[in-house]
């Protein structure tokens, strides 16, 4: 099933706890900042986020998500 809508929020504090989040293995990558968030809606249709992958960019971070399907 496709999400209908994401939210990921980056717990790191410091400079260096970057992480990246990717949808559906697409070669875009959206950097989320220490402290940073970022929401996204689908539609089902056009927008299918069915694979939502988060990387660290340095050092290990802890992210906090909803997903909704």
């Amino acid at each position: 099933d496709p999400v209908v809508f994401l939210y990921v929020k980056n717990l790191g504090t410091a400079s260096n706890q970057g992480i990246k989040l990717t949808l559906n293995n697409s070669a875009y990558k959206i950097y989320i900042p220490p402290q940073g968030s970022v929401n996204i809606r689908g539609d089902g249709s056009t927008l299918q986020m069915q694979h939502v992958k988060v990387n660290k960019v340095t050092d290990n971070t802890s992210v906090e998500f909803i997903i909704a399907k």
